[in-house]
């Protein structure tokens, strides 16, 4: 049972099913409008505060445990020490995590939308909104709102089936009841009103819904639900002009949301992780020895890291490793080992000295930032300021964090564009723009399907660029088209927004066309 069940059935539908039908997989949904449920402002920021008291406590901890090295080594004092630094750093590590997704929701402005016959959790304002969750009435068993503690809660939506064509939920999120033996995803976060409100507004929604409604002949009207074996499928209404109008309905693809990574060869990550050490090793000897002479602030760390992290990035293209986040991962990782060899190597070459004191690594590290760290001009015979005990651990600090940054940046650079699946060759990619045409339009029309509709006069100072994606072997992977631009407002700020979805093979020509109508237009930016 579990998890496993429902990604069981869901791979029997894959294999029952055609290949045209595979690409309306998922569909990427629009926003639509009704009762916004916008995030706590008071409860963010009490949350932020309480984020900021992890901070402190992490820096306290984390003090402590550099304040530990001066006394006497000892087993339980050891043992104390290494307790202090793992909850300095887990709290440091937290609160800052914690932070940047809260301050993300409140920045996209997340919010919940109950609608006339979905709910939605939607992310962005005008055209940069984007749909994140939908959960049709029609897919939705039952709902529970569950206390995890401390005054908060989540709902529970409980699903009739994981796999209905207009759900979007993350596959991760999505859990298994074994006592109902149904599945149903927990909607969770602090928002102006409280889950057995949003709980009760939901199932009103849904009840009316449900009811009957006597509506024209001449509209359109939504298809009653039943209680068969297969799921209603939620119809989107498209008001398309008639022939006797002289207009023709433009072409629409079935496509899907593009995710990146998760194909090739996973053992290609083996083979990074090795070349990673030893480039580790190897660049640490280089940089102890550089660093013995001069050492740029800053600018040395991050050289470091971007050559620390590029070789076991390519490593993973040749390999066809195609997980940025696991090389990214690789690289943070080879980039720490590098730097702390930078310092290990520096404790050898002291101890070779008569006069140096007696210890271990940590206790020669202790010892430097005692001495502190000079920085300053060193060829021209100027004065060094000592940044002090405090003043140095805060400088390695931040040197390392530049130098992991920038091997963990470098490592995923070599893996970012998409992979076709079937014959493992990277994709080339073909830019067409910047083209002077309005983004809204442009983003909404690519991820609906519709090339032909992209092209539209600009509202304001838009400008949007697209990148195609293709094999250079074989056209059975299709082709994975990024549209992104930006737009600048009245107060000139400018935002950005994208789009990137798979499209069938041959919807090459599509983009073709739009490029010759762009081109006729004068639309291109200069």
């Amino acid at each position: 049972m579990g998890n496993d069940r429902w990604r069981q059935s869901r791979s029997a539908t894959r294999d029952n099913a055609s290949d045209e039908d595979l690409w309306d997989e998922k569909q990427t949904p629009e926003p639509v409008k009704g009762v916004e449920i916008p995030l706590s402002k008071t409860a963010a920021a009490l949350i932020l505060a309480g984020c900021v008291v992890l901070f402190i406590g992490g820096l306290w901890a984390t003090s402590n445990w550099w304040s530990g090295l001066r006394g006497d080594p000892g087993s339980k004092r050891e043992d104390a020490r290494l307790i202090t630094l793992g909850i300095g750093v887990g709290s440091l590590g937290g609160s800052v995590y914690f932070a940047y997704l809260l301050t993300r929701a409140i920045r996209v402005g997340r919010r919940i939308v109950i609608a006339r016959d979905r709910i939605q959790v939607v992310e962005g304002r005008g055209a940069f909104a984007t749909v994140q969750i939908q959960v049709p009435y029609e897919n939705i068993a039952s709902l529970k709102a569950e206390m995890i503690g401390l005054g908060m809660s989540h709902l529970r939506i409980y699903l009739h089936t994981a796999d209905h064509p207009s759900t979007v939920l993350p596959d991760s999120k999505i859990e298994t009841d074994h006592r109902a033996k149904s599945c149903y995803y927990e909607l969770s976060g602090s928002y102006v009103e409280p889950m057995d409100r949003i709980l009760a507004a939901i199932k009103e929604a849904q009840q009316k819904w449900q009811e009957p409604a006597e509506v024209p002949s001449h509209s359109l009207s939504r298809p009653k639900a039943t209680r068969s074996s297969e799921p209603p499928v939620l119809i989107e209404a498209e008001i398309v002009e008639t022939e006797e109008e002289g207009a023709r309905e433009p072409k629409r693809y079935k496509v899907k949301r593009f995710t990146l990574g998760g194909r090739g060869s996973s053992t290609g990550l083996l083979a990074a992780a090795a070349v990673g050490a030893v480039t580790a090793v190897i660049l640490s000897v280089v940089c102890a020895f550089v660093g013995s002479f001069f050492w740029l602030l800053l600018i040395f760390p991050v050289v470091h890291g971007v050559l620390v992290g590029i070789v076991p990035g390519l490593v993973g293209r040749i390999t066809k490793a195609d997980y940025p986040v696991q090389l990214a991962l690789i690289g943070a990782a080879s980039g720490a080992f590098s730097v702390l060899g930078v310092h290990y190597l520096d404790y050898l070459g002291s101890s070779i000295n008569p006069g140096a004191p007696t210890g271990g690594f940590w206790e020669f590290m202790r010892f430097r930032a005692e001495e502190g760290v000079r920085i300053g001009k060193v060829f021209q015979g100027g004065n060094r300021t000592n940044l002090g005990f405090t003043g140095s651990v805060v400088y390695w600090c931040v040197e390392l964090l530049f130098t992991v940054a920038a091997a963990a940046g470098a490592a995923q650079a070599w893996v970012q564009e998409p992979l076709c699946r079937e014959c493992l060759a990277w994709k080339k990619k073909r830019e067409l723009g910047p083209y002077k045409i309005d983004l809204g339009t442009a983003i909404k029309a690519a991820a609906a399907g519709c090339p032909a509709t992209m092209v539209s006069p600009r509202a304001g100072d838009d400008t949007v660029t697209i990148e195609i994606f293709t094999c250079p072997n074989c056209a059975e992977d299709g082709i994975d088209v990024r549209v992104f631009g930006t737009r600048t407002e009245k107060d000139q700020t400018a935002r950005a927004a994208s789009v990137f979805v798979t499209y069938p093979e041959s919807a090459q020509q599509e983009f073709d066309d739009l490029r010759r109508a762009c081109r006729h237009k004068k639309s291109k930016a200069t």
